[in-house]
């Protein structure tokens, strides 16, 4: 039975969202830059990558899904080009060219989106439109996934990154007792992976992908159950803890000025994957229902998000004892956003969710 590999489905869709766009605006002859036999090209290499992760079906599904934000973004672009949050006039965009680029692969998480494209009217200056393409089973989406450390570091220090000693010197005792739970996660899956105990699961990891070279290691299950094994509990629980209390601290530490603090604000935008930009998700439940492309320029859980990511707001994490996951909670006078939740990874790796 395949497995889901986080990720893979979602870089189909991609391409093939660029794919089917590039496509339709050949067929128009509105297309500037690569065609779509370049980017089904990109699209099969990454399903030879990623796609033996995948069933068949899912596979299949990722390609409706990315054709159906390409039909989505060309009607758009013919027909309402406010849809996409452009400002120019309809006539005008449904005879301008368009180049169409894939930047889903900086994988660096620099910015959120996936493609971008330059529409070139006529008469009038080139608009470049990023947008973040998303392909799930519902409404629930991925904010991106980040580093624990980096994050405190950009939220409390406003800084990409710090060191070991800088981090444990600005976060205090819970900051070293983090470093610490790093330091044991990563010895241990090194153990694992050194040990005859990984043996069984690298022979048929080399019979399914041809390498024992695993993909993403860090977070295989069998690495957190090598973890939970030895030492009796779940390091996601003890991360999610940990960076829960952290955050927690620090707001309290600076709550009167960390809401309003422009640097926390823009960092804190970054860390949820810019949620201003335009993202839209290709719905499916099943391999074979129907797709439905939700924008977050019409759905009301963004702008709430949106509205309330403002000078003057207040936020907190709410963890559960025995948990990877963590509620949040943001205020900024009588507005609240209470969509948005936690997810903590084996290897400590955070990823915010927003249920729109």
């Amino acid at each position: 039975m395949a497995v889901q590999q986080k990720g893979a489905n979602g870089l189909i869709a991609e391409y093939s969202a660029c794919e089917r766009l590039a496509e339709r605006l050949a067929e128009a002859n509105r297309l500037a830059g690569s065609d779509s036999a370049h980017f089904a090209a990109l699209r099969l290499a990454a399903e030879e990558r990623v796609g033996n992760e995948l069933s068949q079906p899912l596979i299949q599904r990722a390609r409706r899904q990315g054709g159906a934000i390409g039909d989505y973004i060309f009607n758009a672009l013919e027909r309402q080009p406010s849809d996409l949050g452009l400002e120019i006039d309809a006539v005008e965009c449904s005879i301008a060219n368009i180049e169409v680029r894939h930047v889903g692969n900086n994988t660096h998480g620099r910015v959120p989106e996936d493609i971008v494209l330059t529409i070139r009217p006529a008469d009038s200056q080139e608009v470049s439109l990023p947008i973040s393409i998303k392909a799930y089973k519902s409404g629930t989406v991925s904010l991106g996934s980040k580093s624990p450390t980096a994050t405190l570091s950009r939220l409390f220090l406003n800084k990409d990154r710090v060191s070991k000693d800088e981090f444990i010197n600005h976060f205090g005792p819970p900051g070293e007792e983090f470093h610490r739970a790093l330091d044991l996660f990563n010895a241990t899956q090194k153990e694992y992976y050194d040990s005859d105990a990984s043996r069984e699961f690298l022979d048929e990891y080399e019979r399914r992908k041809g390498t024992r070279k695993v993909n993403n290691p860090r977070r295989r299950k069998e690495v957190g159950e090598y973890f939970r094994d030895k030492y009796g509990y779940l390091s996601e629980h003890k991360f999610a803890e940990l960076f829960c209390r952290i955050f927690n601290e620090s707001v309290a530490a600076t709550e009167h000025e960390v809401g309003s603090q422009p640097d926390f604000l823009f960092q804190l935008r970054f860390i949820l994957a810019n949620p201003e930009v335009l993202a839209l998700n290709a719905v499916a439940e099943t391999v074979d229902s129907e797709v439905f492309v939700d924008s977050s320029l019409s759905n009301p859980t963004y702008r709430n998000l949106n509205s309330v990511l403002q000078p003057g707001l207040r936020m907190r994490l709410m963890h559960k004892e025995g948990s990877s996951i963590a509620g949040v909670a943001i205020t900024r006078g009588d507005q609240s956003c209470e969509q948005l939740s936690l997810a903590v990874w084996k290897d400590a790796t955070i990823q915010f969710k927003l249920h729109a």
